[in-house]
């Protein structure tokens, strides 16, 4: 929401100083880039690289952590979102830390992710659902990874748990749901809430 504002200001100033359209979208770019690099220095300062684990709910670890997802939203979400359906949007995400490969097409939705390091999108995979990479239970937050592996293809508002592991090739049909710890075979589809092979 961030950049809004400030391109709102640049368009006034740009009208009254007499300036071209391009100086407009040059410091709308300019705000948004700046954001994402802000929350780039967050991410990397509070939390470093984030590995699977348990943390007590009122740690300071995991205050940070929210204090970052709350960042996120309200500093970069909206400039991220216009980044949707392009590769800028995965090699930003690089930065934070997913590990996306090759030729990998992400849906909607990613402009914000809560857990970026638990989450690996192998070569030619298609990711289009949504991931828990973590969850509350017994005040505890647990946090593990979320691995798609090559060629395989989430469909959309498919949920996937912390520990989840969707085999090559396989595909989860939309609105599925794979549980925590649970692997998928390769080149298999699966469909359900939880999925079965189908």
């Amino acid at each position: 929401a961030l950049p809004l504002p400030v391109a709102a200001l640049a368009m006034v100033w740009t009208a009254l100083a007499g300036h071209e359209w391009y100086t407009v979208m040059a410091a709308t770019v300019a705000t948004g880039a700046l954001a994402v690099a802000f929350l780039l220095l967050l991410k990397w300062s509070l939390l470093g690289r984030v590995r699977p684990g348990k943390h007590p709910l009122w740690s300071c670890w995991c205050s940070r952590w929210d204090f970052l997802y709350v960042a996120w939203g309200m500093i970069a979400r909206g400039f991220l979102a216009e980044l949707e359906g392009t590769l800028l949007l995965n090699a930003v995400l690089r930065g934070f830390g997913m590990r996306i490969g090759k030729r990998v097409l992400l849906g909607g939705g990613f402009a914000q992710v809560v857990d970026p390091d638990m989450l690996t999108f192998e070569d030619d995979s298609t990711v289009v659902g949504n991931f828990q990479a973590h969850t509350f239970e017994d005040r505890v937050l647990k946090i593990d990874r979320v691995r798609i592996r090559k060629g395989a293809t989430v469909g959309h508002h498919a949920v996937l748990f912390y520990g989840a592991d969707i085999g090559a090739g396989a595909q989860v049909a939309p609105h599925g749901v794979v549980l925590k710890g649970e692997r998928l075979a390769a080149g298999v589809r699966w469909a359900g809430v939880p999925v079965q092979r189908a």
